[in-house]
């Protein structure tokens, strides 16, 4: 995810959160993930994708970014 912050320039902020603990087990669920996942917010934080788990292609990745971006 660095890799592609870094190449957006600017225009994405990847923040990568521990998911163990108990604040971010509750938000795991809230999000209907099993144990990981990937959410992509727009500038308003609205959520345009979700993805679950942890074995995310790149192509299912930058799927999920162009609907923020």
């Amino acid at each position: 995810m660095n890799g592609l912050e870094t190449e957006y320039n600017g225009a994405l902020k990847c923040e990568i959160k521990d998911g163990t603990t108990p604040e971010s087990k509750a938000e795991i669920r809230q999000l209907g993930f099993k144990t990981h996942g990937l959410v992509v917010y727009d500038l308003a934080g609205n959520i345009k994708a979700k993805l679950d788990g942890h074995q995310l292609s790149e192509e299912e990745i930058r799927e999920a970014l162009g609907k923020a971006l």
